[in-house]
């Protein structure tokens, strides 16, 4: 059977700079000729186990979460986040200077989708601030959590697990020691972590509705030259998403919170954070959740 398969080499090269012999590692997509057991053979001595853990984690968070929001209480609220990628002002005729320049404006968006009983929302918080670190995730979520009904007590958090945004020391000890300081009403909270490669999820959507209601404004011969004309073309043509502005000085009180308490806040070990178990809660299913970290659940007081 012909397969493609990619293979990487090195290879000899001379440096443009330094005019000095250096090697380099090249990968090529080369044509090989393999019987498929040997390719399945060859797949189980190198990664199999790890791609079926991997699969199992994903089919278990999936499992997990469906069942988290099929059993919601007045109590309970799921708050499933994601960064889109950010968006670029641009107009619908353009100079060549502005076109290849750097005179565009890139707006930030962080999409929310809130789950509550017997409710869906959808929200997209949006800023000139470009920030995905631990404050200016807290100033994105403050207006989801200052809309959030009087009766949730217990707050579930659903995002991917990148150091940079939201696992990551600074998070842990928001969530740990200031939570309060963001939605007072707060008795428990749990905080999961998608499995890395886990394909599009329902923020995704929200980012995608505003970038494109956007992008079809400019089609129709219109302009989008700041953050404000744009927040005006979402709420005009995406009703049923919730937009927020966030100005810079709510993120920077955030951060200048977490600056004057830098002291407090501990890395967890390396061993913790690539294999600790933890156990799902009752309304999550019988299975243990065993394997690398995903979940994260905090009592308050």
């Amino acid at each position: 059977m012909a397969a493609k398969q990619w293979k990487h080499s090195k290879e000899l090269i001379k440096d443009i700079k330094t005019k000095q012999d250096r090697y380099v590692t090249k990968y090529k997509k080369e044509i090989c000729n393999s019987k498929p057991r040997d390719l399945v053979m060859q797949l189980e001595e190198s990664d199999l186990t790890k791609l079926f853990q991997h699969e199992q984690n994903i089919v278990h968070q999936y499992k997990t979460i469906k069942s988290l929001k099929e059993s919601l209480t007045e109590k309970d609220a799921v708050i499933h986040m994601d960064f889109s990628e950010n968006y670029t002002t641009k107009c619908n005729q353009e100079i060549q200077s502005y076109h290849f320049g750097g005179s565009r404006t890139q707006i930030s968006l962080h999409t929310v989708v809130l789950y509550t009983k017997d409710k869906v929302t959808s929200h997209c918080t949006v800023s000139l601030n470009l920030s995905h670190n631990a404050g200016a995730i807290c100033a994105h979520l403050q207006p989801i959590l200052l809309g959030l009904p009087s009766s949730v007590e217990n707050l579930h958090f659903l995002s991917d697990g990148p150091i940079t945004q939201y696992r990551n020391k600074t998070m842990f000890y928001i969530l740990g020691c200031r939570i309060q300081d963001f939605y007072p009403l707060a008795i428990k909270y749990t905080w999961n972590f998608h499995e890395a490669g886990h394909g599009k999820g329902a923020p995704d959507g929200i980012g995608a509705t505003c970038k494109r209601s956007a992008d079809q404004l400019i089609a129709q011969r219109g302009d989008i030259t700041n953050l404000y004309e744009f927040v005006a073309v979402l709420r005009e043509r995406c009703p049923n998403i919730n937009i927020s502005v966030i100005e810079d000085v709510d993120i920077e009180k955030v951060n200048k919170m977490i600056k004057e308490h830098e002291k407090e806040q501990k890395p967890f070990g390396v061993s913790f954070m690539s294999s600790a178990g933890f156990t799902s809660p009752d309304n999550w299913g019988e299975n243990e959740a065993r394997g690398p970290l995903v979940r994260i659940e905090c009592p308050i007081g």
